[in-house]
């Protein structure tokens, strides 16, 4: 008799997927390296990049809370936390919003007909509107750039993701498969990433920011 346990069967996993392709939400059947897949991987994976810069800054929280038992002239760390707490913010939004972006993205707007889908899916200017917002008050307190920076952090890795996104989500723009809004959103984003990255060096870690230097 067999020792090993027994599970019910996890819904994670539905072998429909093991020939290479998979459905997106208007029920068509695609490639996974077809222009959709490509799309909403490059989102996902931003999403993910973003995560880690999340708890690159929950990192710092915890060493603020160290700080918290040292002497009073050395709790200067301790004044960081609303802009942190800002930043947190701002991350959880992008990633509920990248996933509103992948929904969008695995339901065309020219191909799809059932209209509760489409509707349910909707890429709304708002969301553009927020993410300016964002990007105006991180830019606000950093010192007007008068130069190429070399990038660092997991800001800017997840800005370049971010490019590339972008970049795998032309083609659907030219055809109408996503909406502007749903484009102007990923545009926008890498802009709001640069000013964050910025901003968490220059306001957060107290750094110089690397400046570029021709050889």
């Amino acid at each position: 008799m067999s020792t090993e346990e027994t599970y019910k069967k996890s819904s994670l996993y539905t072998k429909t997927g093991d020939k290479g392709t998979t459905s997106l939400y208007n029920g068509d059947r695609v490639l996974k390296n077809s222009v959709y897949c490509n799309a909403v991987g490059d989102v996902d994976e931003l999403s993910s990049v973003l995560g880690v810069l999340y708890d690159d800054i929950l990192s710092l929280f915890w060493k603020a809370g160290l700080e918290s038992i040292l002497p009073d002239d050395d709790k200067h760390f301790l004044t960081k936390i609303p802009q942190m707490q800002d930043i947190l913010h701002c991350i959880e939004y992008v990633q509920s919003r990248l996933l509103d972006l992948g929904s969008h993205i695995a339901t065309p707007r020219e191909s799809s007909h059932n209209e509760r889908k489409l509707a349910r899916t909707d890429f709304n200017e708002e969301f553009v509107k927020e993410l300016e917002k964002f990007t105006d008050k991180f830019d606000a307190s950093v010192p007007r750039l008068t130069n190429f920076i070399l990038p660092r952090g997991n800001a800017h890795l997840a800005r370049t993701v971010c490019r590339r996104a972008e970049r795998s989500m032309i083609p659907l723009f030219e055809t109408g498969e996503i909406s502007e809004q749903a484009y102007i959103f990923i545009n926008r984003l890498s802009d709001m990433l640069f000013a964050m990255g910025r901003y968490i060096t220059i306001n957060i870690l107290k750094e110089s920011e690397k400046i570029y230097r021709k050889a």
